[in-house]
């Protein structure tokens, strides 16, 4: 193996994780997007009042209900697409490996044993599925949910204490899901990156090193 292709493969690994990130935020904003709309459309009337100036709690309750499903939908989403990507980031990484060591022990006339890379993805994947997250999105998609049920169901409240408007509240609502500080705390897309980052790379380096 020459200088150039030794040169060429190190930038063709290092491109692996870079474009697998790139691909999962792609899809992630889409799927984000597509939960921002449907939740405008379960925060309509949420707010609304009946008789005696109250909300209508079995209404409240039911929109919840929808919330917490929506919340479970994305999360179970997110997590596959974040675990597909590590085992295709890993697959990748490992048969590259593979392929550069042949190319070695090849120009060297040297017998090397590839039997063990075989296991590599295996191993990385074990380890990606016993690591916990901050979020806990990887440990339980209904927990996650949950929270951030919580924290919408918190700002929903809050907007009808203090008389904010239906659109107004969206739009705060839109800013928690795709980015932006509406006193919140993280966006959901800043945490479900930061997640797919984390163990994107991760799996990348793991792979390298065993």
């Amino acid at each position: 193996m020459s200088l150039n292709d030794y040169q060429q493969s190190v930038f063709k690994s290092r491109a692996i994780p870079y474009k697998a990130t790139q691909a999962i935020q792609d899809r992630q904003m889409m799927a984000l997007k597509m939960a921002t709309a449907q939740l405008t459309d379960l925060i309509q009337g949420i707010a609304d009042k009946g008789e005696g100036g109250q909300v209508n709690r079995g209404l409240f309750l039911a929109k919840k209900q929808a919330i917490q499903n929506l919340m479970v939908q994305l999360a179970q989403g997110m997590g596959q697409d974040i675990s597909e990507s590590v085992s295709a980031v890993t697959e990748e990484t490992a048969a590259l490996m593979q392929e550069i060591t042949d190319k070695l022990a090849t120009d060297q006339d040297q017998e090397v044993d590839l039997s063990n890379l075989a296991t590599v993805p295996e191993t990385v994947l074990q380890n990606y599925a016993h690591r916990a997250d901050s979020e806990g999105l990887k440990i339980s998609p209904d927990i996650w949910a949950g929270n951030q049920t919580a924290l919408i169901e918190n700002q929903v409240l809050s907007a009808i204490s203090r008389g904010q408007s239906a659109k107004s509240l969206a739009q705060d609502l839109e800013q928690f899901i795709n980015g932006g500080s509406v006193g919140m705390g993280h966006s959901i897309a800043y945490k479900t990156m930061r997640l797919a980052r984390t163990e994107i790379n991760t799996a990348y380096h793991e792979t390298r090193r065993l």
